[in-house]
């Protein structure tokens, strides 16, 4: 993880401090990504309501909408970035492949044959 240092590096601003770090965040993205949970008001309910696995991650801080959309408006690069050495990792350990396999569950109505027709 010491190659993507760069990308955690926080600028020193004046006025209030930040009570989030990048990792916290990120690690909220990530879980919420894998529960397929996309946008900002779902992923703050979802740690609103003491999700404990959530709750560890965050330090068992709360956190608002408008926090993590600013993160991800902000961290693209990271986000991006984690996801893709994830990625690639698991290529290397032979975990997952690229190979695209598709199914297709569409449903038809099928039409009835009256055989007195003919």
């Amino acid at each position: 993880m010491n190659k993507f240092e760069y990308l955690f590096h926080e600028p020193q601003k004046n006025g209030r401090p930040k009570t989030y770090s990048k990792k916290e965040l990120l690690g909220l993205t990530i879980v919420c990504h894998e529960r397929e949970i996309r946008t900002c008001r779902k992923m703050e309910k979802t740690v609103k309501n003491n999700d404990e696995s959530l709750n560890y991650i965050l330090n068992n801080k709360k956190l608002s909408k408008s926090t993590i959309s600013k993160f991800k408006n902000e961290n693209e690069l990271l986000i991006s970035e984690f996801f893709y050495f994830t990625v690639k990792k698991g290529q290397e350990l032979n975990l997952i492949s690229n190979k695209v396999i598709e199914i297709d569950g569409t449903f038809f109505k099928s039409k009835r044959w009256n055989k007195q027709s003919n």
